[in-house]
């Protein structure tokens, strides 16, 4: 006796009292019917009534049998291949529906409805251009997860049946069965939520920025009956939580991808990711996303946050190092630093690699040796941790280079920092001014460079000082920069004619560094002016300048020009000021005659300001100052005069 793997009966309507069957194995049958009212077990009890039909039912072998794939996750899109068993396919017209298997399979393939369920509503044509009577090709389309599962009739994630309907079937409602193997159990496709939903990772979290870390993916706490499979071909990446969903960010500059390790495809899968290097001082979410090689889609395992590497910043003092300088500063900030730690310097171009995972054993990468040194010598100071660890180059480095620093903490693998050390030509790498440097004139000193900002400063300082110790010329006053050029002005009231200066830049004032080329500053063959009268307020007075000489001092030309400003006005920012009569300024007339300025006085004081063609204005001599109007009234009397009388004034002074 063979136990149905499904029956129904009709009790209602046209069909009341004719039984429909299914048979899951192969070979003739005799039905044995049970004549009273509704059975309650697919299986009769011993000492049921049974009436034996007179005529036997054959039941031919399965075809299909079998059918791959055997499961599948939302959104995605499959090829689902189905093999003949005993009787040939069609092609063309056989068709199937996938069902909700939480019912008996003869009853759901058949039902008219077929309204549950991820596949509600679908019947599936062959691919004909793939299929032939062997094996038939359907599209399986597997939907997005519903927000609300009652629109799939309460049933998503699960077991279903693949009904199968021959194009050679008597239609009706046996038209379609589930198909099975040959032992008769139907087989299940099954929809699977997406896979991995856990990992672990070493070192432990926090995740860091630029270190390497080795995740190990697994299966949720139903792996032993979830059908996923981990495979080397599956994909695995990280991107920042504000970027957007996996699968739009699957190809993004945003994403950086992990590196396949190892699988054991039934319960994990290892990768090994490093964080991209980031600007960011505080911890950033990142999304983790996976893609099994069954999957058409990307799916989020976790978000986590990342947080800034450690140390978290690596200065020099100067930025880029001079070749051939010795005791240059290296400081290492962040935060948790031991005295523990483990510091390598390396040479990038080496081929030498900071890159240390949990799966290896820890790694001591050859430093940097100096050509034509063989040695390198550097010094720790942790006497600031947690908060700073500092290195001293002991040794002037001889050539250019690009050194990486390598750091180990206690409980994490080596990496390196993402900041480096830039060995190479002096910063910043020359000076220009705006105009010829003379006697007297502020010029404004432009340098070129990497890294120059407001908080440098800059010197002149005499042959005979360094940059680093020794008296100081003039401090240049700072003006403006970006991270290329920085400008400064540069007062040469208080320097000699025809000599050279040394000029000095420092990076945040902690680093005096030269500038080549030595400034030389030229002469003012301008050193006095001649107010040819008194000077007092209301009167006109002339000033003329007795050392203009266009013979003897060829640098002065007719496009030299002079001004007279007030007495606390800087001849280098301040224009002519306003007179009652006459000219605060002058060009020169001819190369015979130097510049002539007549004006009427106003002011209590006066600075006069000189201007040579190819440089700035200088102040000229020593401000002049002004008397009070002499005489400082008049009386006169009689107080109402007429025409002929004599009048008599009275001068009063100040």
């Amino acid at each position: 006796m063979v136990q149905p793997i499904a029956f129904d009966v009709a009790t209602t309507g046209a069909s009341v009292n004719i039984p429909e069957v299914a048979v899951g194995m192969s070979g003739s049958y005799y039905p044995l019917i049970n004549i009273i009212a509704g059975p309650t077990s697919y299986f009769p009890a011993p000492g049921t009534s049974l009436v034996m039909l007179n005529s036997p039912v054959t039941i031919a072998a399965c075809s299909p049998c079998s059918y791959t794939p055997t499961y599948s996750y939302p959104e995605s899109t499959h090829q689902m291949d189905l093999f003949a068993g005993g009787v040939p396919l069609d092609p063309i017209n056989d068709r199937i529906k996938i069902v909700p298997a939480d019912e008996k399979s003869f009853n759901t393939c058949n039902d008219a409805t077929n309204s549950r369920g991820a596949f509600a509503g679908q019947v599936l044509r062959t691919l004909s251009s793939v299929s032939t009577t062997s094996q038939t090709s359907f599209t399986v389309v597997v939907p997005t997860e519903p927000t609300d599962l009652s629109t799939v009739g309460g049933f998503f994630f699960g077991d279903y049946y693949v009904c199968y309907q021959l194009s050679t079937t008597v239609s009706g409602r046996a038209a379609y069965a589930a198909v099975g193997d040959a032992t008769g159990a139907p087989q299940l496709f099954s929809v699977v939520p997406f896979m991995p939903k856990a990992l672990t990772s070493c070192p432990v979290e926090p995740y860091t920025y630029g270190q390497t870390f080795t995740l190990n993916f697994t299966k949720d706490g139903n792996s032993a009956t979830h059908p996923g499979t981990f495979d080397s071909t599956d994909q695995f990446f990280v991107m920042p939580a504000t970027a957007g969903t996996c699968n739009a960010n699957s190809l993004s500059a945003t994403s950086t991808y992990g590196v396949f390790s190892d699988t054991n495809s039934i319960g994990w899968a290892t990768f090994d990711i490093t964080f991209p290097y980031s600007l960011d001082i505080a911890a950033s979410s990142y999304t983790f996303c996976y893609k099994t090689v069954q999957s058409n889609v990307f799916a989020a395992v976790l978000q986590a946050d990342v947080n800034p590497e450690q140390p978290r910043t690596l200065a020099t003092l100067p930025r880029i190092v001079p070749i051939d300088v010795s005791g240059v500063l290296i400081e290492l900030n962040g935060t948790n630093l031991k005295n523990t730690d483990d510091i390598f310097i390396i040479d990038m171009a080496s081929g030498q690699t900071c890159f240390e995972t949990c799966r290896t054993a820890l790694i001591s990468p050859s430093e940097f040796t100096n050509p034509p040194s063989t040695t390198f010598g550097y010094s720790l100071d942790f006497s600031l941790v947690p908060t700073s660890v500092r290195v001293t180059l002991n040794e002037a480095i001889h050539q250019e280079v690009i050194l990486g620093v390598c750091y180990r903490q206690e409980d994490s693998n080596l990496h390196r920092l993402r900041d480096t050390i830039r060995v190479g030509p002096p910063n910043p790498q020359n000076w220009t001014t705006n105009f010829v440097p003379r006697v007297g004139t502020q010029p404004t000193i432009t340098f070129a460079g990497e890294g120059l900002s407001s908080l440098d400063t800059s010197k002149l300082v005499p042959l005979t000082s360094t940059c680093s110790s020794g008296p100081v010329t003039t401090t240049n006053a700072y003006v403006t920069s970006n991270t290329t050029t920085s400008d400064f002005t540069s007062n040469l009231e208080g320097t000699t004619a025809n000599t050279q200066y040394r000029v000095c830049y420092s990076f945040g004032g902690n680093w005096w560094v030269e500038v080549a080329p030595l400034m030389t500053v030229f002469p003012n063959p301008i050193a006095s002016y001649t107010p040819p009268n008194t000077r007092m307020i209301g009167r006109a007075t002339e000033v003329t300048f007795p050392d203009f000489n266009i013979t003897t001092h060829p640098e002065l030309s007719t496009a030299d020009e002079a001004k007279v400003v007030c007495g606390t006005c800087s001849c280098f920012t301040s224009t002519a000021i306003a007179t009652p009569y006459g000219s605060t300024t002058s060009s020169v007339p001819t190369a015979a005659v130097g510049p002539f300025i007549r004006m009427g006085l106003n002011e209590s004081a006066y600075t006069v300001c000189y201007r040579i063609s190819d440089s700035g204005f200088a102040k000229i001599g020593a401000s002049f100052s002004t008397v009070a109007t002499q005489p400082a009234a008049a009386t006169l009397v009689p107080a109402t005069a007429y025409k002929g009388q004599r009048l008599q004034f009275t001068l009063t002074s100040s």
